[in-house]
C-alpha cells in the first residue's frame, strides 16, 4: 500500500525549530533555561544555570550535539563571557544579557537592558492590526501587505509576490488571534549606505478558529531603513514598525510523522491486502513557492544525504517530461521532491539521478504491517540520533542535472533543523492512539465508484477520538483533505507520466469525529483517470511533528 504525499498547503507553519529561541529565568526555582549555546564552534542545547544568589549562576546541565548548528546564545572562550540576546523573566524581557565566568562553572551577571514597554506596545499594535485583517477572510493585494516592509521576505515569499496575489495565508488563518508575543532578540544595524535600522526578533503564539494553538515561524519587525537587504530591489525607510519576515529563501521543515493507512482498490472497491499499513518516517520539506531555488541537499543522521528538486522543474523542465514526479499541475508551494537513484537504490545525494530517474516523496522511514516493538526496533536501526541536526543546502543553477552535480558548488543559503528523536510517535503507541478513518455509510465499491465519477459527491466519513499516548505528545486535529492523481490523457498505454495531482484541503475542529460532507476533487479535463486517491486526517503537535489517519484507494 502506498501512502500519498500531501501538498505544501497541508504542511504550512510546520517549519518550527525543535528548540525554542527564548531564554527564560524562573525566579521561583532560580533556574535559567537557555535553548542553545555556541561554545567555540561546538553546540549545546537545553543549557540550565542555577541561581546561587546575588545574580551569580552555576552551570547545572546541558546536552552536547554531535553536529554544530547556529545557537541562541554564545560563549566567548577568550573573554569568558556568555551573551544571551534576550531573557524572559515573567512578563518582562531583558535584552543583551551578559554573564562573566568567574571560575568553577559560576557566572556573574554583568549586563542587561529591560525592553521598553513602549516598544512592546508598538509590536502588539501591529500584530493586533494584522490579525484584524484575517477576521473574516484571508486578505489580498494592498490589504495583505500594509504592515510589511518592502524588503519583507518570509520562507521564500516576497512582499511583491503577496501584493501580486500569492496567498497571505490559508483558511486556518481566518479568525486568528495572537495570544502571546515573545521577543527573542533586538539589534541595531548600520546599513552599507550609512542608514540604520532596529531589528526585533519575535515569536508569536496564535490561536486559530478551530481552537488549536500554534507557534508561528520566528519573525522580525523593524524600524528605520531596510537598505542593504540581500536581493531587495527597493528598500523602505521610516520609523514606524513593520514586519520584515525571517528573510529565508525557503521554508524548511524536519519533522516526524506517523501514519495509519487502510483502504480499498480504486478499481473494484475491494479491501486492500494487507488491510492496514503503518509507517514512521522523517519528513524533510523544502518549500520555495517563487521558483528561485532549483534544488537542495539535506544531510543528517538516518538519511545520509538526499537531493531534492523544485516543483517548478518537475512540472515544466523538458528533460523531466514523462519522468516520475512529472505532475503537470504540481503546485508551486509543494515541497521539493527527492531525486531517485537507478535500480531503486538508496537515493543518496551522491548517486541520485534526477534527469534519468525523476523524483518522488520527501521522507525516509519504515512501513510495517504489524505496529509492534519489532517494527520500532527496525525504525531505530535506520540510524537516527537522539538529537539529530539536519543541514539544508539550497542551490541555484543546473547542478541537479548531473549526478553529484552539487559537489564544489557554493549553496545560496544553508539552514539547520534540530529534531529530537523522542518526539517521534512509535508504532506501539500509534496502534492504539491513531483512529481508523472510514466512510460512515458507503461500502468500498460505492466509495470507489464515487471517487471515479466525473462529478463526485461529498462523502460522509467518521472516526474515533484521537488518544495521545502521553503528555509530551499532545496532538490535536488540524485539518483533512482529499488528494488524487492520475495520468495525462494521451499518454502511451501503461505510462503513468506525465500526470496530474489535485488536492482539496479543509479545516477541522479539534475533537470532531465526523465530516458529513467530505469534498472530493474532480479530475482536471486532461487527466485520463484516477489511479490513486486518499482521504486524510492530519493531527499536529505544534513542534513540527504530525500524525495521519488515511483511507486510501489505489
Amino acid at each position: 500500500m502506498r501512502i500519498g504525499v500531501p501538498l505544501a498547503a497541508l504542511a504550512c507553519a510546520m517549519a518550527i525549530p525543535a528548540v525554542a529561541a527564548v531564554t527564560t529565568f524562573d525566579p521561583a526555582t532560580g533556574l535559567v533555561t537557555i535553548p542553545s549555546v555556541d561554545v567555540g564552534g561546538s553546540s549545546f542545547i537545553s543549557v540550565t544555570l542555577q541561581h546561587q544568589g546575588n545574580y551569580v549562576f552555576k552551570l547545572q546541565s546541558y546536552v552536547g550535539l554531535d553536529t554544530p548548528m547556529p545557537a541562541v546564545a554564545s560563549y566567548d572562550l577568550t573573554s569568558e563571557t556568555l551573551t544571551i540576546p534576550a531573557v524572559q523573566v515573567g512578563d518582562f524581557t531583558y535584552l543583551d544579557v551578559t554573564l562573566k565566568h568567574t571560575g568553577d562553572l559560576n557566572f556573574s551577571l554583568t549586563g542587561a537592558t529591560q525592553l521598553e514597554q513602549s516598544v512592546v506596545d508598538e509590536i502588539r499594535s501591529i500584530v493586533v492590526a494584522r490579525d484584524a485583517g484575517y477576521a473574516f477572510s484571508v486578505p489580498t493585494g494592498a490589504a495583505a501587505v500594509q504592515y510589511l516592509d518592502r524588503c519583507w521576505r518570509h520562507d521564500g515569499v516576497t512582499r511583491d509576490a503577496v501584493a501580486g496575489g500569492h496567498p497571505a495565508g490559508d483558511a486556518h488563518d481566518v479568525g486568528r488571534t495572537t495570544e502571546k508575543i515573545t521577543v527573542t532578540g533586538s539589534r541595531r544595524i548600520t546599513n552599507p549606505n550609512g542608514s540604520a535600522r532596529r531589528e526585533i526578533h519575535v515569536e508569536l503564539d496564535v490561536r486559530h478558529a478551530n481552537g488549536s494553538v500554534s507557534k508561528e515561524l520566528p519573525d522580525r519587525v523593524i524600524s528605520g531603513s531596510s537598505s542593504g537587504t540581500f536581493r531587495c530591489p527597493s528598500e523602505q525607510a521610516e520609523e514606524k514598525l513593520r514586519f520584515y519576515g525571517n528573510q529565508q529563501f525557503a521554508g524548511i521543515t524536519a519533522g516526524w510523522r506517523t501514519t495509519r493507512a487502510s483502504g480499498y482498490s480504486i478499481v473494484t472497491g475491494a479491501p486492500l491486502s494487507p488491510p492496514t499499513v503503518w509507517r514512521r518516517d522523517m519528513q524533510f520539506q523544502v518549500i520555495e513557492p517563487l521558483g528561485r531555488t532549483n534544488y537542495a541537499v539535506v544531510t543528517g543522521p538516518g538519511i545520509g544525504s538526499r537531493k531534492l528538486i523544485s516543483p517548478y522543474l518537475m512540472r515544466s523542465e523538458p528533460v523531466l517530461a514523462g519522468k516520475r514526479g512529472n505532475y503537470i499541475n504540481l503546485a508551486s508551494d509543494h515541497p521539493f521532491l527527492m531525486c531517485r537513484a537507478p535500480g531503486n537504490a538508496t537515493p543518496l545525494a551522491s548517486a541520485a539521478d534526477c534527469v534519468a530517474e525523476g523524483a518522488s516523496g520527501y521522507d525516509v522511514g519504515l512501513s510495517a504491517v504489524t505496529p509492534n516493538a519489532a517494527a520500532d526496533a527496525g525504525f531505530a536501526a535506520l540510524g537516527w540520533a537522539q538529537y539529530g541536526v539536519y543541514r539544508f543546502d539550497l542551490y541555484e543553477g543546473d547542478g541537479w542535472k548531473i549526478v553529484n552535480g552539487h559537489t564544489g558548488v557554493t549553496p545560496l543559503e544553508t539552514y539547520y533543523r534540530l529534531l529530537p528523536y523522542i518526539d517521534s510517535m512509535n508504532f506501539v503507541n500509534a496502534a492504539t492512539a491513531i483512529p481508523a478513518l472510514a466512510p460512515t455509510t458507503l461500502t468500498g465499491p460505492q466509495l470507489a465508484a464515487n471517487v471515479n465519477s466525473a462529478t463526485p459527491s461529498p462523502v460522509d466519513f467518521s472516526w474515533s477520538a484521537f488518544s495521545s499516548p502521553h503528555s509530551s505528545q499532545s496532538f490535536r486535529l488540524y485539518q483533512g483533505w482529499n488528494v488524487h492523481q492520475g495520468p495525462k490523457t494521451g499518454n502511451a498505454a501503461g505510462n503513468a507520466w506525465p500526470a496530474y495531482r489535485s488536492i482539496t484541503p479543509f479545516a477541522l475542529a479539534d475533537g470532531s469525529v465526523r465530516k458529513i460532507d467530505w469534498p472530493i476533487a474532480p479530475r482536471p479535463g486532461e487527466q485520463a483517470s484516477k489511479t490513486y486517491s486518499d482521504f486524510t486526517l492530519q493531527y499536529r503537535d505544534g513542534r513540527g511533528n504530525e500524525v495521519l489517519s488515511v483511507d486510501v484507494l489505489q
